[in-house]
């Protein structure tokens, strides 16, 4: 990657100073994870490859690996990720045995313990040099052909998640929201197959994410008042986080986030999806208590003048589905180019530019929007919701006005 490049790709994932919305102080030991968790053993995989890499951020958390002084950038680069590789190339050893999710992995005689907190059915946290890493799509102990227990992530369903974790900070820092995102440090390359229930196959692939506790409501899911504050405010920028449910009478915000009770962090954006206008109430998904009709006050269209572009973000067909999105399709295109040997991290690049490039440019930033700007919506204006067992003893749901 040229100089020039590398500096038109920062600025597209906002790194450095650009970004405010990424974790600010990250869990940098194993000790937090140390109750309601499980020690597991994983096992090196050989042949994974970096495939994108947020270096500002990785450089910011991990001191050891910032840019020395008359440091070319490509040998930093490299640098990075050959630690990348080496520190966490790993599978859990259980899933790395013959089974039916997958092709074969080559695996060597290395093996690394790793942390399993209660609920992380496909990620596992991992220590490195100079820190820990949240890493996602590395298999688990009884795979299956259902839904997620397979354990693993397809390469494209990762490179997607890549995207929109940088869009939701871009959001995040126009709006001079203090919501933060779980940062995203690399899209990982196994090197193996994920094998779908039809028999087809997808290059399966991880991703490194900045250490966190998770909410300890169920599912990661963040209390009902600050998650609807979330949805709202992406809803003016045409995206929700209930792209899960659009097929059910009601859309259900699916907002997760860590414990911090300071600062909103949010994280997992695999049901977020870009969609011209909302057509269903909103309700709760943790306790369903409450419903927002398209009548309400509360009600929120997207704005022309925020929304991001539908044609690079919208729905690929007529279906409002995550898995059936641009992003999604576009992403898993790339990655069977990848694969293939089509495609290579200039082609990864430019993919990522061409997605978040119009973004940027209609969303711009300033060194003020720390500060909330007009488009935030402040925790007042989010309107007072039900407690949660209020359903229990009314005839349904309680609408709001």
């Amino acid at each position: 990657m040229t100089v020039r490049l590398y500096f038109a790709f920062a600025m597209i994932l906002g790194l450095g100073l650009q970004a405010k919305a990424d974790i600010e102080k990250p869990v940098t030991s194993t000790f937090p994870f140390m109750y309601n968790s499980r020690m597991t053993e994983a096992v090196q995989v050989e042949g994974v490859k970096v495939v994108v890499a947020n270096y500002d951020l990785i450089a910011r958390d991990f001191p050891k690996q910032r840019r020395a002084a008359n440091e070319p950038m490509e040998a930093w680069h490299a640098r990075v990720d050959e630690w990348l590789v080496k520190e966490t190339g790993y599978i859990l050893k259980k899933h790395a045995r013959k089974n039916e999710t997958n092709t074969p992995i080559r695996t060597t005689s290395e093996t690394k313990n790793a942390i399993r907190p209660k609920g992380y059915n496909r990620a596992h946290l991992i220590s490195v040099d100079d820190g820990v890493m949240d890493a996602k799509g590395v298999g688990t102990e009884n795979p299956k052909r259902v839904g997620h227990g397979d354990g693993l992530a397809t390469l494209g369903e990762m490179i997607r998640e890549f995207l929109f974790e940088r869009l939701v900070t871009r959001i995040f820092d126009h709006a001079g929201e203090s919501a933060r995102t779980v940062g995203n440090y690399a899209v990982m390359d196994y090197g193996f197959d994920v094998v779908h229930a039809d028999g087809s196959k997808s290059r399966a692939g991880y991703i490194l994410r900045q250490a966190h506790v998770r909410s300890p409501l169920l599912n990661s899911y963040i209390p009902d008042n600050e998650a609807l504050r979330v949805e709202l405010l992406l809803r003016k920028y045409g995206i929700s986080t209930a792209g899960d449910t659009f097929h059910m009478p009601n859309a259900y915000p699916n907002v997760q986030g860590t414990n911090n009770r300071k600062t909103t962090e949010v994280l997992d954006f695999g049901a977020y999806v870009a969609m011209p206008a909302y057509k269903q109430a909103i309700s709760s998904r943790i306790a369903g208590a409450w419903i927002i009709p398209q009548t309400s006050k509360h009600y929120v269209a997207p704005d022309q003048n925020l929304a991001i572009p539908l044609e690079l973000w919208g729905p690929a067909g007529e279906t409002l589905d995550p898995k059936m999105d641009r992003p999604f399709v576009w992403s898993h295109e790339l990655a069977e180019a990848w694969a293939d040997g089509r495609a290579d991290r200039s082609a990864v690049n430019t993919h990522i530019e061409n997605l978040l490039g119009p973004v940027y440019k209609k969303l711009t930033v300033t060194t003020a929007a720390s500060c909330r700007s007009a488009f935030a919506i402040p925790v007042t204006q989010v309107p007072k919701l039900p407690g949660f067992f209020s359903n229990l003893f009314n005839d349904g749901p309680k609408p709001l006005n």
